[in-house]
């Protein structure tokens, strides 16, 4: 229904005075195909300012009765909506979260005519502030529009905490009995399937319990479906069970001790697309992200959901942040209220996701100044008061000035930015980790960012992969450091880009381009983060699961050979397993399908 626009820009800012919102576009406006965006078209890559978006639909005669709601999956920038000319909503400073308006009190029986305006000017009120990021800004209908129809007394919003009894700790547990509670907006039924197998029943708002559910692990995805009912009002969701919290310095995943690695991946790079990626090739970009190895990463800037979809069904752990950088000076009343709006908008619409386990509330805002300190603080309380269940973390560039001092100390674990011998000069890594383990010695710490970026630094891939395998021996020495995420899979479009011109401004930063082709580094990283190593010897591969960094149990893993598949015995951090075979080439494989080596 709403995948065809009419769109045109507004250089001039003509259309509020022209009325364009109550009378429609000017014949001049273009059709347009959801995602939309303007940057990436010939001469309009560095267009900011505003925009417009017109769409006709239908409305059933049984509409009006009911409550009409329009779900926007990202809209960059500010926003307002007008429906037959009557205002609807709006939506600023945030242009990367979800957002809902409820448009009944506009709505007519037959044609109506939805009409937007967007503006992606650099804003000194909205998060990002001003220039203060490193990734593309594209403006437009960056994502889908999805109309939903509800009962006036019907289910139209849901949270949901998941939380499974884990009874020991120390290996992985793989069926826990689990505490469902689902908040809604309506008293309704609460139904848990298995497939088609009905599994739990209860009431929203009243915790109940769902017996020997089969726990959700990054090789073991298993989902189940939560359906919300209200006599015809039904909301459905799936929802994983599993359990991911920090013990001393150490992380626990479903009561085992793990140590992760993985790589983060910068969306709206490829220029064909910009920030309007569809989903196809989003789905296509986080195969070949896991297919590096990954099974943890970040997303600096809120992601669409159709992205959390597939971490939920592939096995991926991520930490999704508020898209603060680089500490602008704006810690104020207004952006703390921003990141309330930003919080509440990423738990409602993300927090069923069992990939999401963190929450981050910005990256490298100063965190050794007070004032930041304080604001960091604030936020993280904000995330803990909407969903107690998972961490939240700061992500903190500042860290190795004093350790103790730094906001990074207050966070659930201790994600540091390192890009010691790069960004950072004249610093031991060794030292500085040392002391940041004296400083806080009871939290994981994640290595949240390290890498080699072109053209600033010399070398190319070779001197990425070199910096690559040298960081991660340093890495394994220390059982503190609880996972790692390289910096970039990807080449990625940004406004700081170094290279090109354009939609073709880059940092040149990752194991691929900007495009997906795969760099000699990008097998590196595969082999840098797998939990096994192998060895080939005649007629015998000797497969050791590590007991250093990556560290997991390695169950249900697979070798296929040219002969067929010769499944892998599960194997505890440090053990080892050999298994013959007659040669030729062979690949090994997660539970779930991934690749490993």
């Amino acid at each position: 229904m709403f995948e065809t626009w009419k769109f045109m820009i507004d250089p001039e800012a003509r259309g509020l005075t022209a009325g364009w919102w109550r009378g429609g576009l000017p014949a001049e406006a273009k059709e347009v195909r959801l995602p939309h965006t303007v940057n990436v078209e010939e001469g309009l890559e560095e267009y900011r300012g505003s925009m417009w978006y017109a769409c006709a639909f239908t409305a059933e005669p049984e509409w009006l009765n009911k409550d009409v709601l329009l779900h926007f999956g990202g809209v960059y920038r500010d926003t307002e909506i007008w429906l037959n000319g009557q205002e609807v909503g709006s939506h600023y400073d945030s242009g990367f979260s979800p957002f809902t308006i409820e448009i009944g009190q506009a709505i007519r029986e037959g044609e109506n005519q939805l009409i937007l305006r967007v503006d992606n000017s650099f804003s000194m009120r909205a998060l990002p502030v001003d220039r203060s990021f490193d990734w593309a800004d594209d403006g437009g209908l960056i994502r889908g529009v999805q109309l939903e129809v509800v009962e006036k007394d019907g289910v139209r919003d849901i949270q949901v905490s998941v939380c499974p009894k884990i009874e020991t700790y120390g290996e992985r547990q793989d069926f826990a009995d689990t505490c469902i509670t689902v908040k809604a907006n309506a008293e309704a039924d609460v139904f848990v399937y298995d497939g088609l197998e009905l599994k739990a029943q209860g009431r929203t708002g009243q915790p109940f319990e769902v017996p020997g559910m089969e726990l959700w692990h990054f090789d073991h995805p298993k989902l189940y479906r939560l359906v919300v009912r209200k006599g015809d009002s039904q909301k459905e969701v799936m929802i994983g069970a599993r359990e991911f919290k920090t013990d001393g310095a150490r992380f626990v995943l479903n009561g085992e001790y793990v140590r992760l690695c993985g790589v983060e991946w910068m969306p709206g790079s490829n220029p064909a697309y910009g920030n309007a990626e569809p989903v196809i090739y989003l789905k296509k970009i986080l195969k070949q992200l896991k297919g590096s190895g990954c099974v943890f990463t970040r997303f600096h800037w809120q992601q669409d959901d159709a992205i959390y979809e597939w971490c939920d069904r592939h096995g991926m752990l991520v930490q999704e942040e508020i898209p603060n950088w680089g500490g602008s000076p704006g810690m104020n009343e207004h952006l703390l209220e921003v990141s309330r709006k930003q919080a509440e908008e990423m738990v409602a619409a993300h927090g069923h996701h069992p990939s999401i386990v963190s929450w981050g509330v910005g990256n490298e805002m100063r965190g050794q100044e007070e004032n930041s300190k304080q604001f960091i603080q604030k936020v993280k309380e904000i995330f803990k008061e909407l969903d107690p269940d998972r961490l939240v973390n700061y992500v903190s560039n500042s860290w190795w000035r004093d350790p103790a001092n730094d906001a990074v100390a207050s966070s659930d674990s201790l994600w540091i930015n390192e890009y010691f011998g790069t960004w950072v000069q004249g610093r031991d890594v060794d030292q500085d980790l040392s002391a940041l383990i004296r400083a806080v010695p009871d939290k994981p710490i994640v290595i949240s960012e390290f890498g080699v970026c072109e053209p600033a630094f010399p070398g190319g891939d070779k001197a990425r992969t070199e910096n690559l395998e040298h960081k991660m021996e340093v890495y394994r020495k220390y059982p503190q450091i609880g996972g790692t995420i390289h910096f970039s899979l990807n080449d990625y479009r940004t406004q700081m880009g170094e290279e090109g011109e354009g939609k073709y401004r880059r940092r040149v930063h990752g194991s691929t381009d900007i495009c997906g082709k795969e760099k000699p580094s990008y097998e590196v990283l595969r082999r840098e983060s797998s939990p096994l190593v192998v060895k080939e010897e005649g007629e015998t591969l000797t497969l050791a699961a590590r007991k250093d960094l990556p560290c997991y149990t390695v169950k249900g893993y697979y070798v296929q050979t040219e002969a067929g598949r010769i499944q892998v015995p599960t194997l505890k951090p440090g053990e080892e397993t050999n298994i013959r075979f007659q040669g030729g080439s062979y690949m090994v494989y997660r539970e779930n399908g991934d690749r490993v080596l």
